[in-house]
């Protein structure tokens, strides 16, 4: 009887550091979602950035030729 008392109490224990683990992965998820679309939009900032200066450049070799 004292055997399944014990058991039980450390099952009680395990479920709570299972718990505790979970609720850290998710809060390590949300920032890894957070961070991840702050990447996305300095990349999709950067490739914009880089059109517009091929843009500018191309127009400015059309217009050296034209002229």
């Amino acid at each position: 009887m004292i055997t399944n008392v014990d058991k039980v109490k450390e099952r009680g224990e395990q479920l709570e550091v299972l718990g505790d683990r979970a609720e850290q992965l998710l809060e390590a998820g949300k920032v890894f979602q957070k961070t991840a679309k702050e990447v996305e939009r300095k990349e999709r900032c950067g490739n914009v950035k880089w059109k517009i200066i091929l843009g500018v450049t191309a127009g400015l070799v059309i217009l050296v030729i034209i002229i």
